[in-house]
Formats: structure tokens, sequence, C-alpha cells
């Protein structure tokens, strides 16, 4: 398994790349951008289904969860329904008695990757590594309550075999890629200029030295510095597109 997991985390590095780049080609099409995240993900999904852990006939493990919270988080529903509809459909088309567990998997974990956006978009305090890892345990406690669908014994079979590895290595796996992401976010806001921040300053600045003593125009200019510091980190903690509108997410 933790081979296979190895894989798995190479498939998401490559989509933390392939998310960058769609950034940069399609950062003011929102329309398109959510389309080519959801497309992106989607085939993610279905690379990790083709190279996966094989418990059994029908029955694989692979890092589909994982790439459907991480789509639920970072780019909103309309790229996480795209994704999920990919993963479900490969998953039906491979077939199996693992189809309907591996299917419910896909769904479980759009959703409560979509939820803990929302509550992200509510309070930034949301997006931090303890609650991230909280979200990952949760999607993959599930996970392995899921597999209870598998008909027959087989079910109870692979609870009892797959349900330790899956919660030692998958909930790590998921923080490690979250904060991946979130690292490369924060670079990308930091290095966006603010559109109208320079004539901003310029202003507050003229306005502060008719107002007030050389002295107190600094402390002033020095805390506004402060708060637009605190709302640039503010950015960067949070799902890129929850910084440009909350809407269609």
């Amino acid at each position: 398994m933790l081979l296979d997991l190895v894989q798995n985390i190479a498939l998401l590095l490559m989509l933390v790349v392939g998310l960058q780049v769609l950034t940069q080609r399609f950062e003011k099409r929102r329309v398109l951008f959510r389309v080519a995240a959801g497309i992106l993900f989607g085939v993610v999904g279905v690379v990790g289904m083709m190279t996966p852990l094989r418990f059994d006939e029908g029955v694989i493990y692979d890092g589909r969860s994982i790439v459907l919270a991480l789509s639920g988080v970072f780019v909103g529903w309309i790229s996480t329904l795209i994704a999920a509809v990919i993963c479900v459909v490969y998953r039906i088309y491979l077939g199996g008695a693992g189809a309907l567990a591996g299917s419910l998997v896909v769904v479980e974990a759009a959703i409560l990757g979509l939820y803990f956006r929302r509550l992200s978009q509510r309070n930034e305090r949301w997006m931090n590594p303890l609650s991230l890892l909280g979200l990952g345990v949760l999607v993959h406690a599930l996970m392995v309550l899921l597999q209870l669908f598998i008909p027959g014994e087989l079910g109870m079979a692979a609870v009892s075999r797959i349900g330790l590895p899956v919660m030692l290595f998958y909930p790590p796996a998921f923080l490690l890629a979250a904060s991946v992401f979130l690292e490369v976010e924060r670079h990308r806001a930091a290095s966006m200029p603010w559109p109208g921040a320079r004539s901003a300053i310029g202003h507050s600045s003229r306005r502060t030295r008719r107002s007030c003593p050389s002295g107190s125009s600094l402390r002033s200019n020095t805390g506004m510095r402060r708060r637009w510091k605190r709302s640039a980190n503010w950015l960067g903690g949070l799902p890129m597109t929850s910084t440009t509108s909350s809407r269609g997410s």
C-alpha cells in the first residue's frame, strides 16, 4: 500500500502543477477555469484508478478520495461536480463488487471538501493544518465505513484489512497535498500586485501629511501597511476562487 500511496502522492503533486498552469492561463476567465480544473481533477482521479491497490477482483483502492476532497476545498462546486462525475462514471465502468462503495467514496469526499470550503469562506481560521488533517480523517473514516456496501463478507474483510493502513496513510497524504496547494497559492497571491494599492498609498500619505504631524503620519501609514499585510495573509490562506468570488464555487 505504501508504494501505491507514493505513486498517488506523485499524481497529486502533478495536480498542483497543472492547476497552477490553469490558473495562469484562465485567471480572468472563471467559467473556463472551473471547467478545465474539474476535468483536470477528474483525469487525475481516473489515472489513480488505473494504478490502484487491488484488494480483490473489482475492489480497488487509490487516491481518488484525496483528489475529490482537494477539489472541494480549493476549486469549488462546479469543478468538483465535473471531477466527481468523471470519477464515478469511470468507477462504474470498471465494475466489480466495489463499484458502489467506490462511487460513494467519490461523492462523500466531494461533499465534505465543499462543506469545508464553505466553512473556510465564512471564517478563514478553519484553513489551518489541524482542521485540514481533521477533514482528511473524516473523509477516510467514512471511506472505510463505506466498504461495508461491498456485497457479502468481502466488505467486512476489506474494512478489517484496509481500515488501519488507510487511516494511517491517507489523512497525512491529504494534509501534505493541501499544504502544498496553500503554499503555492500564498506565493501566487503575494506576487500579484494589488490594483490601486500604489495610488491608495499615495493618497493616504498626502492626506495624513496634511492633517497630522510627521510622527503620527508615519505611525498611521505603518498601521495601514500592517492591515494590508494581514489582508494579504488572509487572501493567501483561503482557497483561490474565494478571493475573487464566492458565487459559483
